[in-house]
C-alpha cells in the first residue's frame, strides 16, 4: 500500500471512528442527530474498508521488512530459459547488494531480460518515473550499473521504462564496436 492511500484509509478510518462515538453519545442523550451521525458513521467506514481492500490489493509490493522489492521476469526463450534466469537472479541480487542505498534504486520496480543470441541480452528496467529530461540522469545510472556488473555476460542494451511504459531512455554498451 502506498503512504498516500495508506494515510487517506487511516484518516476516514479515523473519521468513522469519531463519528460512531458521537452517534454513541447522541444516542444515550435520545437525540434524532443520532440516526443522522450513524448514518456517516457508516458511510465513512464503508470508505474506509473499500479504500484498505483497494489500494491493499494495487499498493507496491513489499517483503517483510519493508523496504520496495524488485521484481524480476524474464521473456521466454526456448533452450535459453535456465541461463536467462540464472542471470536475471544474479542480475537482480547484485543491483539489491550494490545499489540498494542509491537514490535511484528504489525506483526500479521490475527487471526483465531477453536473450538476443548466446550471451547476449537486452535489458529492460520498469520504473514509476515521468519522462521527462532530469529522469534521463536517472536512467543513465541504472544503465550504468548494470554495464558495470556484467562481466560473464554480454548486455547490448538497457532500456528504462518510465510510468505506463513510456521510454525514457536507451542506453546502448559503449563497448560495443
Amino acid at each position: 500500500m502506498s503512504n498516500v492511500s495508506l494515510v487517506v484509509s487511516i484518516l476516514f478510518l479515523v473519521i468513522s471512528l469519531v463519528l460512531l462515538a458521537l452517534s454513541a453519545l447522541y444516542l444515550i442523550g435520545r437525540n434524532k442527530k443520532a440516526k443522522k451521525m450513524f448514518k456517516s458513521f457508516a458511510l465513512t467506514f464503508v470508505i474506509s474498508v473499500i479504500g484498505f481492500i483497494i489500494f491493499g490489493i494495487t499498493g507496491v509490493n513489499s517483503d517483510i521488512s519493508g523496504e520496495t522489492g524488485v521484481q524480476a521476469s524474464t521473456e521466454e526463450v526456448a533452450n535459453e530459459d535456465v541461463k536467462s534466469e540464472e542471470f536475471l537472479e544474479e542480475l537482480t541480487d547484485q543491483l539489491s547488494i550494490n545499489f540498494s542505498g542509491t537514490t535511484w534504486y528504489n525506483h526500479i520496480n521490475t527487471v526483465q531480460i531477453k536473450h538476443i543470441n548466446e550471451d547476449s541480452y537486452a535489458v529492460t528496467i520498469y520504473t514509476e518515473l515521468f519522462p521527462k529530461e532530469s529522469n534521463k540522469k536517472v536512467a543513465e545510472n541504472i544503465a550504468a550499473a548494470i554495464y558495470g556488473m556484467t562481466e560473464r555476460h554480454i548486455v547490448e542494451s538497457v532500456t528504462v521504462l518510465g510510468s505506463n511504459d513510456n521510454l525514457i531512455e536507451t542506453v546502448l554498451n559503449p563497448l560495443d564496436p
